[in-house]
Parts: structure tokens; sequence; C-alpha cells
């Protein structure tokens, strides 16, 4: 913290919280690394992007910053006093879209700006299919451009209240303030509704084969018949974001935090150690961390590592199937392991549940199934908490197709 005026000091389970005069609150979580703040100072994040390298951040009334290290040190570009609700990346393109002004692009990464159509209009949305990019404005629906936003046309879906936008496969998928869930198989020419009418579609991702829409009064929505029907989770969360990474779903929420689930949507759990702010109102998933933009209190960043328990580390093919050595064995409290999907999987997924690793006793009981899942072929990463075990001696076992192994490894408390 150098050259930082530190005000107070204080500490609140494992955490040291420092408060600058300028500069908002530094956290060291000690012993444990849970969510660290970024030196944004005290502003709202609202978007979050990344292109290459770059990690950008869209504030409130603060524009675009940029970071090139992962979000250690970030730097105001020349996109200034504007509120960032939306950004998104095509090629060497960064597009910002503004609560007053439009979409503006940048093809240096920040360095310059220009503004890019749409001047009078509020953007609350962006995303791309393809080499095109679409726009929803909170007054006049859904805007389309095909040639790096020089020139913008209105799709058939001019209702006043898009909120948010998200792309799949050949499909552009549109939220609404209180009409509902629309996609589109034709780059907006014709729409389809999904259902979810009267409510506020805030947020929409997808997973294997599920659409989720966050609402802000109803929580999360989840379909796997294309809005024939819905279930709900996080019920009465008002969901801000949602984000994805394999089976893993990620969902923030006003002054609830942030929640998870490893298992498409069936359990939740949050995951909020380390946040002193539970408005939550962007989400983004960067290299090997997890992004949060919050309500007043900056970025904050966590490695997936900690909360996702299955990492794909490499996606070249191995030549075999493999279980690893745990590391560090003997350990306290949590270890990790790497496993290896071989060729013969390399062109298809391995069905789901055909990869399973079981954590045993002695006794040969049942501790923790850590790994059943739909898997490519490539080289994994697994990560055991045992800080609820006793010390002593387990298993781990994988099985996938006709290969199985069993390691050992030791608790020591």
């Amino acid at each position: 913290l150098n050259s930082k005026n530190i005000l107070s000091l204080t500490v609140f389970n494992n955490s040291i919280y420092a408060g600058t005069s300028r500069y908002g609150i530094y956290i060291l979580n000690y012993p444990n690394d849970n969510w660290i703040q970024a030196p944004l100072k005290c502003q709202s994040v609202y978007s979050i992007t990344s292109n290459g390298n770059n990690i950008f951040a869209g504030t409130y009334q603060n524009g675009v910053y940029n970071s090139s290290n992962d979000g250690i040190e970030w730097n105001q570009t020349s996109l200034t006093d504007h509120t960032i609700n939306s950004l998104t990346t095509l090629g060497n393109n960064v597009f910002a879209g503004t609560d007053l002004n439009g979409v503006y692009r940048s093809s240096n990464n920040g360095i310059n700006w220009i503004q890019s159509g749409m001047n009078d209009k509020p953007i609350y949305a962006l995303s791309i299919l393809g080499s095109e990019i679409f726009a929803g404005s909170w007054r006049s629906g859904i805007y389309r451009s095909t040639n790096n936003g020089m020139n913008w046309i209105q799709t058939s879906l001019n209702i006043p209240s898009v909120y948010s936008i998200a792309t799949n496969e050949n499909k552009v998928y549109a939220g609404t303030l209180d009409s509902g869930i629309y996609y589109s198989t034709n780059h907006g020419t014709n729409w389809i509704n999904l259902g979810l009418k009267n409510q506020y579609i805030t947020s929409i991702a997808f997973t294997e084969n599920k659409i989720l829409a966050g609402t802000f009064y109803n929580g999360l929505y989840i379909t796997t018949n294309n809005g024939l029907s819905w279930t709900q989770a996080l019920t009465n969360k008002p969901i801000l974001a949602l984000a994805t990474y394999g089976n893993n779903i990620f969902a923030s929420t006003n002054n609830y935090g942030i929640f998870l689930s490893t298992d498409n949507g069936i359990n939740w759990t949050d995951i909020n150690q380390g946040l002193i702010n539970l408005t939550v109102f962007s989400l983004f998933i960067n290299s090997n961390y997890v992004f949060a933009g919050m309500h007043n209190s900056s970025i904050w960043r966590r490695p997936l590592s900690e909360i996702v328990s299955v990492q794909n580390i490499n996606t070249e093919v191995p030549a075999k199937y493999s279980l690893g050595q745990n590391y560090p064995n003997p350990f306290n409290s949590s270890t990790k392991f790497k496993f290896e999907i071989g060729k013969a999987n390399a062109n298809a997924f391995v069905k789901l549940g055909d990869v399973k690793i079981t954590v045993y006793d002695v006794m040969g009981r049942e501790v923790q199934m850590l790994v059943n899942e739909r898997l490519n072929a490539g080289t994994y990463e697994v990560r055991f908490d045992g800080s609820g075990l006793t010390s002593g001696v387990y298993f781990y076992r994988m099985e996938a197709g006709n290969f199985t192994e069993t390691k050992r490894m030791l608790l020591v408390k």
C-alpha cells in the first residue's frame, strides 16, 4: 500500500482491513485467499470484459478502466465521465454502451475512443454473434451492426425495455423489463417469445442444454426445453448477473452476494467469504479468476481454484488416461491433484457419469464425490477440501470407461 494514506486498520474473520483516505478499502486475507479488492477507489462497476491480456471495467460515472495484469493494477482509459452499462469485444475493438450517449469504440485498448452511433440512446446491453454486434437500448429495442459499429440497424424487436442480451450458437437472446425473454435465429429479423412475461430479465446465460434467465424480483429461471417450461432457483433473490464455467453457474445478487451451483442449478451455496459488500452488479471469468463488479466498492477477484472443484488446465490431448498423486501430501485441510482424459475421447465428450473421482476413508466408505461430469479430453486439476474430516489415510479413485486407478493421501491436522 505504498503512498496510500491509511486511516484505519481492523481484523475480522482472518482478514486485515485497511481503510484509506482516497482509495477505498484494501483487504489482506490470511491465511486463505478469498475475494481480494482491486484498487479502483470506491466506485460501482457495472460491466467487465476482456480483450487478450487486457481486462476492462465499466464504472458508474467514471468511464472505463483497464488492467493488463489480471486486475492487480488499473488505469483509467480516455473514456471518462460516463456511466458504462455494458462492455464487449470484437477482434481488436472494445465497445462500451453508455447511459446517455450510445456506443463508444476503441481499437487500441482504451487509449482512444470514438462515438460509434446511437448518440442519444442509453445502451444497457451489448453482445457479439460472429462478426455482428447487437445493442439493447432502454428506449427503442435492439439494434444490429455489421461493420464494427459504424452503422446500426434497428431490428424488429423494438419494445422500449431491453435490459440484457446474450448469444449462443446462432441465436440472439434478449431479456426485457416486463415482456419476457425473446430469441432470434435470423440476426434479429424475427423474434420468438420464450415466456417469463412480467419478469424483469436482468441477465441471460447458458450451460449444456439449459437457458438461464436471471430476474430482479423472482430469482433464477432455468429451461431445458427452449422455454416450454421453466423451473425456479434462488427464489426471491434479486439476480443482477450470471456467469458459467463448465457445469458451474455463478449468480450475483442485490444485497445477498454471490451464489455458486456446481450441479447445473439444483443446489446453491454462497461464496461471499471476504466480501464487505453484497450487492454485485457484474460477473466475469477470465484466465484463472472470477471478477465481481461491486456497488460502491470496486472490483473484487478470486481464484477459480478456490471455488470450482474441477478446472481444465490444458486442452492438449494426452496420450492416455492417468490419475496423478495429490500435492501437497501429507496435507492440512486442502490438497490438489491432476488427472488426464486420453486421446480415445479427443473428438467427443465422455458420457456423463463415465468420469468419476470419489474419495473414500480407510473403511471403504464414500466421503465425497469430487467429479461426476461430462469432460472433454484434456488435463484437469481437482481440489479436495478435507477441513471437516479427521486426520488419517484417505483414498481417491478415478473411473473413466474401462480405466480405474486409486491413489492414497494423508490428512494431518
